[in-house]
């Protein structure tokens, strides 16, 4: 075989073999980005309070869930509500699902702070609206009492949320707080 014939085609196997390797690697990582397990511990949730509103809408009330979030991570966490997806603990089996007990007429809502310094807290919001129970007239609307029984009821449905940050896999576990209070622990 002549000498250049011997050097196209060891050139050729060498430029094969480096395609190779580098669609390896290049495969390597997209498996390694996609398979990446979910960081619970970055960021921690403590429950706040929660707030209760009885004017969004003729038909249901609104619930806000305060969180402080703390970021144990040596970055800013750049906070954007947006590219969360938010589930709550349903408390029958433990299972995570986008609803936040029955009768919710809203997604859940986030609000927080445009970054969270490192090794620093910053409060958030979780908010979602309830249908009024059919049988309340307009004065049982602006009961604050008869709401706050349907609201209680609601709380025993579900024992916390997660948020979960697909960019940067971080999962935020967010438990309840109420459960100790004496109308949600109430049989």
């Amino acid at each position: 075989m002549a000498l250049w014939k011997r050097l196209v085609l060891i050139s050729a196997s060498f430029g094969v073999g480096v395609v190779v390797a580098i669609a390896a690697i290049w495969g390597g990582v997209i498996w390694y980005e996609t398979h990446k397990p979910w960081n619970g511990s970055a960021l921690k949730g403590t429950f706040g309070t929660l707030g209760l509103s009885t004017e969004p809408s003729k038909d249901s009330y609104a619930v806000e869930f305060d969180y402080d979030v703390q970021n144990n991570t040596s970055k800013n966490y750049q906070f954007n509500a947006t590219a969360f997806t938010v589930m709550a603990y349903l408390s029958e089996g433990n299972v995570l699902s986008k609803q936040a007990g029955n009768y919710q007429t809203s997604d859940i809502t986030i609000e927080g702070p445009a970054f969270i310094p490192s090794h620093s807290k910053a409060r958030i919001v979780l908010r979602t609206t309830y249908q009024y129970p059919t049988e309340f007239t307009a004065a049982d609307k602006n009961n604050i009492d008869k709401v706050s029984k349907t609201m209680d009821r609601r709380l025993k449905e579900f024992s916390g949320f997660a948020l979960f940050d697909q960019q940067n896999q971080y999962r935020i576990e967010l438990p309840e707080g109420w459960k100790t209070w004496p109308d949600v622990s109430a049989k």
